[in-house]
């Protein structure tokens, strides 16, 4: 066993054979089996394991760039609050015993 092996969890381990099995079978599949392509790019070798790769990576690419178009920072809200600190109080300040057995009824 090497060392990446030891470091994968064992149903990991089996689900990953599994995969790898079945991706065995779809490229035995895709040699034996007649297709009916509408185009003729679709007659090629393993056309739709490569496409389907490359539709994974360009989706992967464009939320990596995506990512920094709709990210805001960690204190994105605070400074928009007007303060540092959170509007809503701590669970340390003091409040009146009628208000806290107000607020009891709503936590679950």
């Amino acid at each position: 066993m090497t060392s990446n092996e030891s470091s994968i969890p064992g149903s990991a381990r089996k689900w990953l054979r599994v995969l790898f099995a079945t991706c065995a079978v779809l490229v035995v599949a895709d040699f034996v089996f007649d297709k009916h392509p509408h185009f003729g790019f679709e007659k090629l070798p393993l056309f739709h394991a490569w496409f389907g790769f490359a539709a994974f990576a360009f989706i992967v690419a464009v939320g990596a760039l995506l990512r920094f178009v709709v990210a805001r920072s960690e204190d994105y809200y605070e400074r928009h609050n007007g303060s540092q600190r959170s509007a809503m109080p701590s669970e340390d300040a003091e409040v009146e015993p009628e208000a806290r057995e107000a607020e009891d009824h709503r936590r679950v």
